[in-house]
């Protein structure tokens, strides 16, 4: 499928979320030829974003970029369920060529810029495309503000990391990370608990099927949990993901939009004109 791009106004924002569970923030969404997301309802991702490469995007997350920011290029991410990102994150940034002649991007893009401001043209015989492996967070991971995390990564289950971290290596479940480099600060739990966390996987049932859950008391959430996976009460969480394919009719319809609203604009000024020239005749 070629690229194309939601303008979305306030009517069609709320068609997206009602029909596909999808919340879209921003008036205008990017999606280039080789993207191939797929987004689990609902989910909520604000911010100027384009999205250039396959990407997942789990239920009940959220991604909030910087509005009034550059926009965020979205390449190879993967995400789980429940999990939160903070404004003015960066997830998988993007390599450059560490044993090439330069790190600039002149020398691996055709598409670089000031390439005009030489006699000739500069040929790029070999383009880097190694954007390496997808990037990976986990399920009921929280992100906080100003974090950087380098492309491959995978955040586990359950993590957190601190606002203005660097992450340059894998977070292991449930772990508390921070700082420049990002270490380990502590563990959310004791190692019997995340053991437990691991083994029921809670993020992949139906909250409302396990009952009353004090989840203020990871125990006794736990207790509950358990129980009712035990007992056969749990139901699995299960949503049809919204692809591209799903998202491109509302392209159609939202040019549509804008060209019958200019297309009334047009006819309004030139009615405008047309009154503006009688009135001038009738003055003279």
């Amino acid at each position: 499928m070629h690229s194309f791009r939601l303008f979305i106004n306030d009517r069609l924002r709320k068609m997206i979320d009602r029909r596909l569970g999808i919340q879209f923030q921003e008036s205008e969404i990017r999606f280039y030829p080789r993207c191939q997301c797929e987004f689990e309802p609902p989910c909520r991702l604000s911010g100027a974003i384009e999205f250039g490469y396959p990407e997942n995007f789990g239920a009940f997350t959220y991604f909030d970029f910087q509005e009034d920011g550059p926009r965020k290029l979205i390449r190879g991410m993967r995400t789980g369920r429940y999990c939160s990102v903070a404004i003015d994150s960066h997830v998988g940034l993007m390599p450059h060529p560490t044993d090439w002649l330069s790190t600039a991007s002149l020398c691996y893009s055709p598409q670089a810029p000031w390439r005009k401001h030489f006699e000739g043209d500069v040929q790029c015989d070999k383009v880097f495309t190694d954007v390496g492996e997808p990037t990976v967070l986990g399920n009921d991971v929280w992100i906080a503000s100003g974090v950087d995390i380098k492309r491959g990564i995978t955040i586990g289950d359950g993590a957190i990391v601190g606002a203005g971290a660097m992450v340059t290596k894998d977070v292991p479940p449930y772990a508390i990370v921070g700082g420049v480099p990002a270490k380990v600060i502590r563990y959310r739990f004791d190692e019997a608990t995340i053991k437990r966390l691991l083994a029921v996987k809670w993020w992949n049932y139906d909250l409302s099927s396990f009952g009353p859950i004090d989840f203020s008391d990871i125990d006794k959430a736990l207790d509950t949990i358990e129980a009712a996976v035990r007992e056969g009460r749990a139901k699995p969480y299960a949503r049809r993901k919204v692809t591209v394919a799903d998202l491109y009719p509302y392209a159609r319809r939202c040019l549509f939009y804008f060209s019958c609203r200019d297309g009334w604009l047009c006819l309004k000024l030139f009615g405008l004109w047309l009154l503006h020239r009688k009135i001038g005749k009738q003055r003279y």
